[in-house]
């Protein structure tokens, strides 16, 4: 495998991965995502040889209907937003290490939950990175079928 790094990168740094592989009938102006900017967000970038090929955000949210007691969830929440792989280098492994350094960061943080809306062609991926389905699939507008998945860390 060519070298890799995974790096802090700005929200805007994120953009143009996001567009071309998550919402390609959207313009560049549109791939500011709601809580891009908070204090608790972050953004990683995986670069192979300095190319920035893989992206993830992460956000201090509770999962919609979490049913943990609030003294448990209280600033341990945290959602996954944006992962994506550049096409030609996915089924490489370099998204379960954009995701491991996600779940070590947040381990880091005392977070007890990471959640996401995944593409349901995804959730395999995530399935086989501990994280569990939650109900049944639904649609996001101009995106397509997703489910709720949680993993508890």
């Amino acid at each position: 495998m060519k070298k890799y790094s995974i790096l802090s990168i700005s929200s805007s740094d994120t953009h143009s991965l996001r567009q071309k592989i998550l919402r390609p009938n959207q313009p560049l102006s549109e791939m500011d995502f709601p809580h891009d900017n908070d204090k608790e967000t972050f953004h990683l970038g995986l670069f192979i040889d300095e190319r920035l090929s893989g992206i993830a955000s992460v956000y201090k949210e509770d999962m919609p209907d979490n049913t943990e007691s609030t003294e448990n969830k209280e600033n341990s929440s945290y959602r996954l937003r944006g992962m994506a792989i550049d096409d030609n280098l996915r089924g490489k492994g370099l998204g379960k290490l954009l995701l491991y350094k996600i779940i070590l960061d947040l381990r880091e943080k005392n977070a007890k939950l990471l959640w996401c809306n995944a593409r349901t062609h995804a959730a395999g991926f995530y399935k086989a990175s501990g994280f569990e389905i939650i109900g049944d699939s639904f649609d996001l507008k101009e995106i397509g079928p997703h489910y709720l998945m949680k993993l508890v860390l």
